[in-house]
């Protein structure tokens, strides 16, 4: 006991002693010490503990389960695909389907860049937002999904801007040595 009745006072030391006190005091100092330590380290060894803990309990979700796959597909309550996450050979997919269960939206991440395309009634992509290596662009498509209007960003940070006509023809370009 560190501070108990007549820890000071007991034993072969009297109160008269100087040394003995001292003596005591300095025992009492280090064991005082040692268990700051340990407390110190309890402490240091709790704030490590908690974000391994909350990572558990991240990964488990509220239902305590992990669930992996390679494709998830999300359906209504008629049975109809309105969602699909997926991963192949080319990269990772999402896919969002309208009502009728048609694709009206992806978006694509492979290895060269991520691809967004929103499409049509009739499955034609109409805008095609991207990126490959250090270039990003925009497509506008028809409704048949031919390419209207173009705008890129090139890697040397060249801007570039294309109206087309309906054979893909350019009818406008800026910059005008452009191919």
């Amino acid at each position: 006991m560190f501070f108990g009745r007549g820890s000071l006072s007991a034993g072969s030391h009297s109160s008269d002693d100087p040394s003995g006190l001292l003596l005591r005091l300095a025992n009492m100092e280090q064991r005082l010490e040692g268990a700051e330590r340990s407390a110190r380290r309890s402490r240091l060894l709790l704030l490590a503990m908690v974000p391994i803990l909350l990572l558990g309990a991240a990964r488990q979700g509220p239902g305590g389960r992990v669930v992996e796959a390679e494709a998830f597909v999300v359906r209504d309550s008629g049975g109809t695909v309105r969602g699909q996450l997926g991963v192949g050979d080319e990269g990772s997919a999402l896919g969002l389907f309208d009502d009728r269960g048609r694709l009206r939206a992806g978006l694509t991440v492979a290895a060269d860049g991520p691809i967004l395309n929103m499409f049509s009634d009739e499955g034609n992509p109409r805008v095609v937002v991207g990126e490959r290596g250090d270039a990003a662009f925009v497509v506008l498509r028809d409704t048949d999904g031919a390419p209207r209007a173009a705008m890129a960003i090139q890697a040397d940070g060249t801007p570039s801007l294309y109206l087309l006509d309906e054979t893909m023809a350019p009818i406008w370009k800026e910059p005008r040595n452009q191919r």
